[in-house]
């Protein structure tokens, strides 16, 4: 039986498979922990203004994140149609 674990490949953690967090989902921030720690790590020292303005923070890095997938999509979908022409010219 094989297992993956990050000592092994320390280099790319990413490409290991996801195993599911299981703890409970907060109720005011969606976010998930671990039930031995009792409150929510996220959002159980903000109050309800600072939970908003979090929330709307965490909205903008999911933004952002993804027009950086879609940008780096782009460029590889650019570099393999230059790769193409280039190939099909020689």
């Amino acid at each position: 039986m094989v297992t993956n674990t990050l000592e092994e490949f320390p280099v790319f953690p990413a490409l290991l498979p996801r195993v599911p967090c299981r703890g409970a989902r907060c109720p005011r921030c969606g976010h998930r922990y671990s039930k031995d720690q009792g409150a929510c790590p996220h959002c159980s020292d903000l109050s309800d203004g600072e939970l908003g303005a979090k929330r709307e923070e965490w909205a903008d890095q999911r933004e952002a994140g993804r027009r950086f997938g879609w940008f780096l999509m782009m460029l590889a979908a650019v570099f393999l149609g230059v790769v193409i022409v280039l190939l099909v010219a020689m």
